[in-house]
């Protein structure tokens, strides 16, 4: 199974979110107005961009991890400059004759390219697409869902110190935000290794030497599914001083040989019974067998959802699934 849609709720403290811009000394958190009870808010967000860099990263780590080998040194680096051929390095830079040369690398084949040089153009769609990651639509959370800024100042060497003055350190400051926040990701990986747009051929060039199409495209989906776990408990632009402090509440996931469509985002407060709704929809419109798994202490209790007491029991029946068994 293939097609999988995921969609979480994280209660994260003091994160820095996404970089909106810096004035002077002051680095903002990226802000977006969201709709509740008729009334505009303006919140905190994480953007779709910024959470679809860290699954890229994320990805590229977990492939690695199981032994993957089709991969350049801009995905291994966490550069999301997509296009250039698997074996691309530091030194020499190679724009992919294709997509399926592009393809090889996992950066490129998982999360999409665009290439227009020489007069030509070529590009894939990305399989991974991540919504907004807003706070809750909830009263009370909304409320209580804030941005605020905390002062920093940057330590430096005494030589230093005395060569550049004060200003070397120079005090700044850093806005975080607190809240109860939901996120979405949807997994198309029925086209890994496959190419969408040329007409050629994914062939063996070099990238390892038990290459298999089959094997190599499982390793994938594998290592896409599994960088989720670490999206949920990492995301943020600023790890470095603001690894964000997370606590997954819920998790709802439904994934499927046939394409699916979208859940409800997990930021509306009936988002499981929305999204169970819509499942049904499609499975009564067309037959297609979905797969529903719930984490969490909410109200996803009906029949059709296998609940699920631990993350590790979540993860370990999707990718049970997605490597083309089944719930038991």
């Amino acid at each position: 199974m293939t097609f999988v849609r995921f969609a979480a709720r994280v209660e994260i403290n003091v994160a820095a979110l996404s970089g909106l811009g810096a004035v002077g000394n002051y680095n903002q958190v990226a802000v977006a107005k969201v709709i509740y009870d008729g009334s505009a808010y303006e919140v905190p967000v994480l953007t779709g961009n910024a959470l679809k860099h860290w699954h890229a990263v994320y990805a590229a780590e977990e492939y690695l991890q199981m032994g993957g080998k089709c991969i350049n040194a801009l995905c291994k680096m966490g550069v999301g400059l997509r296009g250039y051929t698997h074996d691309s390095n530091w030194a020499q830079w190679k724009v992919a004759a294709n997509e399926c040369e592009a393809i090889l690398d996992f950066c490129n084949d998982l999360h999409g390219f665009l290439i227009a040089e020489g007069g030509r153009s070529t590009k894939r769609d990305s399989l991974v697409k991540v919504s907004f990651a807003t706070p809750v639509l909830e009263g009370k959370n909304l409320e209580a869902t804030s941005k605020f800024a905390v002062q920093h100042n940057r330590v430096v060497a005494e030589k230093v110190r005395q060569e550049v003055g004060e200003q070397a350190m120079m005090l700044f400051k850093q806005e975080y935000a607190s809240g109860l926040y939901g996120l979405y990701v949807r997994l198309d990986l029925d086209k890994v290794l496959q190419p969408m747009f040329d007409p050629c051929e994914v062939k063996h060039i070099g990238c390892s030497a038990e290459f298999d199409v089959k094997k190599e495209a499982s390793l994938r989906k594998r290592a896409a599914v599994s960088a989720l776990l670490k999206l949920l408990l990492g995301a943020g632009s600023k790890q470095a001083r603001a690894l964000p402090i997370a606590d997954v509440k819920e998790v709802l996931v439904a994934a499927s040989k046939a394409p699916l469509p979208n859940l409800v985002h997990p930021a509306y407060p009936d988002y499981c019974e929305k999204s169970l709704d819509v499942l049904n929809t499609y499975k009564s419109m067309t037959g297609s067998d979905v797969i529903v798994l719930y984490y969490g202490g909410g109200p996803c209790a009906r029949g059709e959802v296998k609940r699920v007491g631990t993350l590790k029991e979540l993860f370990d029946e999707l990718l049970k699934v997605v490597d083309g068994g089944g719930t038991s």
